[in-house]
């Protein structure tokens, strides 16, 4: 990780922007609503506060989470306003104003991504000629660009960094906050913070990097749900019958969704290659099979990606944040956050580390003794009992943006100082 060499231009994506500071050098709009394109990929430059570093403000991108395409106007930033970072955010293709087609956070999305990331790092203008320096009010840190997959845009980002065909800038530093790394997570097939799964083998996950992130899951119990129905109007689930009476009640059943596709003959439902299988029999419309559905998360799950992810960058280092109250998954033991780490430290990664230092969380929030304090490359398995999570930061009246932004903070001071201790004593200096 020492020495590692810094382009000019640094990328962070962070919370929105308020007032004076929503506007470029020129008065051009940057915040929300102010948004531009980058070959053809639609972009939001949200900026504000004085500068994170003295150096300057670091620059990042920021992959949103959920499935929806579309993160512009940003209105659920990552991290606070007035944070002193200058982030960009993007619709992915197929969202309002980006080119191509909604490919589910795949090749085509991919792309866009890098798109972004070289914009970020100052290699090209946007498609109205202009550089990040240009629309930027505050000035750029000289440190390469910082990449943030917030929950299931931590995917997103490992497998951008993963692909081999993709041209991507010196990336300084990645980090995650509660990114589900596999099909089963991604579905929400080990339950919801609000529903639980007890079909669900707490302690039961194991990672290869072949298979990825497995976990024991019991689908004696599911069904097919065509009745079931969401707000943005999907319809039809496979459930588990969580309360045994054979037929699909919501708020009491475990609906799994999965990841819907249209392709030419028709739309696709892509459940995890487990659920799959369980699931054949059931007469569920366009269901992909095993087969196909292991195809398709191969290339979309991080715990399949992360592998070449190291091989490719093997000096990155990398932030994974989890809390005690994930904001996703119902899995008691949190086997998506630890076992991220866990792959990684497998896999070789120079730097990986499980939340900020204590000392940075000090800093910013007080509460000597409360946080977590695992040096970086600590061994741990997926789903460890043995690992705590940082305290959930509702009860102690912050937000998941306080964490993140604690995080990038954390990053933005090491490469600045080049300092990538696996433990600090103290936070750096700004």
């Amino acid at each position: 990780v020492a020495g590692r060499p810094r382009p000019a231009g640094a990328t962070l994506l962070l919370g929105a922007c308020a007032g004076a500071a929503c506007h470029s050098k020129d008065g051009a709009d940057t915040g929300s609503g102010g948004a531009f394109t980058v070959e053809g990929v639609k972009v939001e430059l949200v900026e504000g506060g004085e500068p994170a570093l003295a150096a300057g403000a670091p620059v990042v991108v920021v992959a949103h989470g959920g499935q929806n395409p579309d993160a512009i106007p940003v209105s659920g930033p990552v991290a606070p306003r007035d944070s002193g970072f200058v982030q960009l955010y993007l619709d992915l293709p197929g969202g309002e104003g980006t080119e191509g087609t909604d490919d589910a956070r795949g090749p085509e999305a991919r792309a866009a991504l890098a798109s972004v990331l070289r914009y970020a790092a100052g290699e090209i203008a946007d498609d109205a000629g202009r550089t990040l320096a240009d629309r930027a009010a505050l000035p750029l840190a000289d440190l390469p660009v910082m990449l943030h997959g917030q929950s299931n845009g931590g995917n997103l980002a490992v497998a951008t960094l993963a692909d081999p065909d993709l041209a991507l800038p010196e990336v300084g530093c990645l980090s995650t906050f509660e990114t589900p790394i596999s099909a089963q997570v991604i579905t929400a097939e080990l339950g919801t913070p609000g529903l639980p799964n007890p079909n669900y083998a707490e302690g039961s996950c194991t990672w290869s990097a072949e298979a990825g992130l497995v976990c024991a899951v019991n689908y004696g119990a599911i069904g097919w749900a065509p009745e079931a129905a969401k707000a943005d109007g999907t319809e039809g689930a496979v459930f588990f019958d969580l309360d045994g009476d054979g037929a699909y009640e919501d708020g009491r059943d475990l609906a799994i969704w999965g990841a819907r596709l249209d392709q030419d003959d028709g739309e696709r439902l892509f459940l995890s290659p487990q659920l799959a299988e369980a699931a054949a029999d059931l007469g569920v419309p366009g269901l992909a099979g095993a087969d196909e559905a292991d195809a398709f998360w191969a290339e979309r799950e991080a715990s399949r990606q992360v592998a070449a992810m190291v091989a490719r960058w093997p000096d990155l280092p990398v932030m994974v944040l989890g809390t005690a109250a994930d904001h996703g998954s119902g899995a008691p033991d949190h086997p998506h956050v630890t076992g991220l780490v866990h792959a990684l430290v497998a896999s070789g990664a120079a730097w990986a580390k499980l939340n900020p230092d204590a000392a940075t969380m000090e800093e910013a929030f007080g509460d000597a003794g409360n946080w977590t304090d695992y040096p970086a490359n600590t061994p741990m398995d997926p789903g460890d009992p043995h690992v705590r999570m940082e305290p959930d930061e509702a009860s102690l009246g912050l937000l998941q943006a306080d964490y993140v932004r604690a995080a990038l903070t954390e990053l933005a001071r090491r490469l600045e100082h080049d300092d990538w201790s696996p433990d600090l004593d103290a936070p750096l200096d700004p």
